[in-house]
């Protein structure tokens, strides 16, 4: 070590600047391994002029997947959000890679939900271009709907996830996404959509009416050629194409998609999910101010926090938030609960997850629903401090997207569940399956003969203390599968791992599961993306926040209900209400004044993404 370095070696009275530019010019830039200490001056420059990192989680080393944490090279903004958008429906249908193979199958499908429109930005505010810094990526709309923008037959419960975005600078936009089926259209109308997009097959069953089915009233173009062998005319059915008239299509109607949605370059899921529920809520009873003013003050009045120093609260109804950032010498921001991926799988299969993480493998969560795949997937990365993961990180990837499980760098993404049934699945990808709770390791391409992939090796008596840890914080959370053991873990083509080979931190139990209901594994995924489980949107708010900072009462009304009738009469009726008034006006939303009421019922699921009820976090 040269005297330059020997007389910057930190003591106790070393700043703190000082200190992490010697630590990190002796592992990242790897100064002192050097003959003669030479080190890359632009790489020197580049060191020196990084700025102090923003305490959500560093960025990370120059090569790998997996990082010591350290800097960022561009610091995000200094405000609390970004963007509050409405994405919806397009007149035309989805025009991506599977283009082509949906305008194939529009004569064969069974409903109009198979159907996927073309998702939009309705509208933005602040506006698109107000940040010269930001904007809202191109691609948003196809995460907000990630299955596809779909039509529904029927009412549906609103519903929220959350996903994460990756800039072109690298930087991450978090966000958060409410949806609700409100726009009802006729049928009719989803021929004009067909018509606009190109399409000029034979109409699908659902399309027409019985009348039309059977009888020819509908127009029916023929085109007509004459063979060279004979002189007698054939009809070339290959393209007949029915238009119907109004009298044809059945005047049926279906529902549209809308989302709300928050965007912020800092992971605050948490505070996003109260601000777009809460949203909701002012939008069914009714406030003494504009919706519009509410949605101005989170995006634009509510300052960003100091790193470790400020704790703001606020509220816009009867629920409070608060939002704080911890100081650097603290844990990053985790502004989730970690209930979801331990009520998901056993303790062994997440430590067996971490490991492949550690091991640069290319891991896919996949889920049923997409709630659970951002909040598994930030839980899965925070175990990697002071590591950092780097490789591409796609919480929730859109279903267009899944070419890149076959890409040859280490990846984590989450995709819907049904990628588990495609016949010939990448034999290099971890698949870790949230609804069964079982971890398909497949085989290690890393090796040239394609072995079947092993357990992540750990030391024993660490992973041992680790894991005993996690079962006492994080075991209880478990919803077991009736019949099934715990710990599911596969290799090769799907053979299960006997536990005589198995890691002692992974090994498969029966254990009894609690078959209440409140614990139910069905009945927590069953209700998991629903964004108001126990319907808490019926209920009335009790105050409001005003523009000079003080809290209105409003005068509760009594609504005598009966057990059972009376609860469901009130609940459809607020959902009538709901679909003609929500979204209707300036960003899209509306109100309503009456105030209900509903007795919830007994068996309702836990909420397992309540920060306040996480016992992994006394832990960590």
């Amino acid at each position: 070590m040269s005297e330059f370095w020997k007389e910057r070696i930190p003591n106790a009275q070393t700043p703190s600047y000082e200190r992490e530019t010697f630590i990190r010019a002796k592992y990242q830039l790897l100064a002192f391994s050097l003959p003669n200490n030479n080190v890359n001056t632009s790489e020197w420059a580049l060191l020196l002029s990084d700025g102090a990192s923003d305490g959500s989680g560093g960025s990370t080393s120059r090569s790998g997947s997996v990082g010591l944490s350290s800097t960022t090279t561009k610091t995000p903004p200094n405000r609390l959000i970004d963007y509050f958008c409405v994405f919806g429906a397009s007149d035309r249908l989805e025009n991506d890679g599977t283009a082509a193979i949906q305008q194939q199958q529009i004569a064969s499908m069974a409903s109009a939900e198979d159907l996927r429109l073309d998702p939009i930005m309705i509208d933005c505010y602040p506006s698109n271009d107000f940040h010269s810094d930001c904007k809202v990526p191109s691609q948003t709309a196809k995460f907000v709907f990630p299955d596809g923008c779909r039509p529904s037959l029927t009412e549906r419960d609103p519903t929220l996830f959350t996903f994460v975005l990756t800039e072109e600078s690298g930087m991450k936009l978090y966000g958060c996404c409410l949806t609700v089926h409100d726009e009802e259209i006729e049928t009719m109308h989803l021929w004009e959509v067909l018509r606009s997009s190109g399409y000029e097959g034979p109409l699908p069953s659902w399309l027409l009416d019985d009348e039309g089915k059977e009888e020819s009233s509908s127009t029916v173009t023929t085109t007509t050629t004459t063979t060279s062998s004979s002189n007698e005319e054939s009809k070339d059915f290959s393209s007949i194409s029915l238009q119907p008239s109004s009298s044809d299509v059945g005047m049926r109607h279906v529902l549209l998609p809308k989302a709300l949605v928050v965007l912020s370059h800092y992971p605050f899921f948490d505070s996003m999910r109260v601000f777009l529920l809460q949203l909701f809520r002012i939008c069914l009873n009714g406030a003494p101010l504009p919706v519009e003013r509410y949605v101005m003050n989170f995006v634009r009045e509510i300052p960003l926090p100091p790193l470790g120093k400020v704790e703001i609260k606020f509220s816009f109804t009867d629920v409070p938030c608060s939002i704080c950032r911890p100081p650097k010498n603290k844990f990053p921001l985790f502004d989730l609960s970690y209930r979801p991926l331990f009520t998901a799988l056993s303790v062994g299969n997440i430590i067996t997850i971490v490991g492949c993480l550690l091991t640069e493998s290319k891991v896919a969560i996949c889920s049923s629903q997409y709630s659970l795949l951002t909040p598994a997937c930030e839980a899965l990365l925070s175990f990697l401090f002071p590591l950092v993961w780097v490789g591409v990180y796609i919480p929730v990837m859109p279903f267009s997207m899944l070419d890149i499980l076959d890409a040859p760098v280490p990846f984590l993404v989450g995709i819907h569940r049904r990628c588990l049934d495609m016949k010939q699945r990448p034999l290099g990808v971890v698949f870790v399956d949230l609804d069964n709770d079982t971890v398909h390791l497949g085989y290690d391409d890393s090796t040239s003969d394609f072995q079947r992939r092993k357990m992540p090796r750990f030391p024993p008596k660490d992973v041992g203390k680790l894991k005993a840890k996690l079962e006492v914080a994080g075991g209880c959370a478990y919803a077991g599968i009736p019949g099934a053991p715990k710990g599911c873990i596969t290799w090769g083509d799907g053979e299960r791992i006997e536990n005589g080979i198995r890691e002692t931190y992974g090994v498969e139990s029966f254990v009894p599961t609690r078959t209440t209901a409140q614990n139910s594994r069905q009945m927590v995924f069953d209700s998991v993306s629903v964004a108001f489980p126990n319907n808490e949107h019926l209920e009335p708010i009790s105050s409001f926040s005003s523009n000079e900072g003080l809290v209105i009462k409003k005068e509760m009304k009594k609504v005598e209900t009966e057990p059972a009738k009376s609860s469901l009469r009130s609940r459809g009726r607020a959902r009538r209400i709901m679909r003609r008034s929500v979204l209707r006006r300036g960003f899209g939303i509306g109100s309503c004044s009456e105030d209900k009421v509903v007795s919830a019922s007994v068996n309702t699921p836990p909420n397992i993404f309540d920060k306040s009820r996480d016992e992994v976090r006394s832990l960590v």
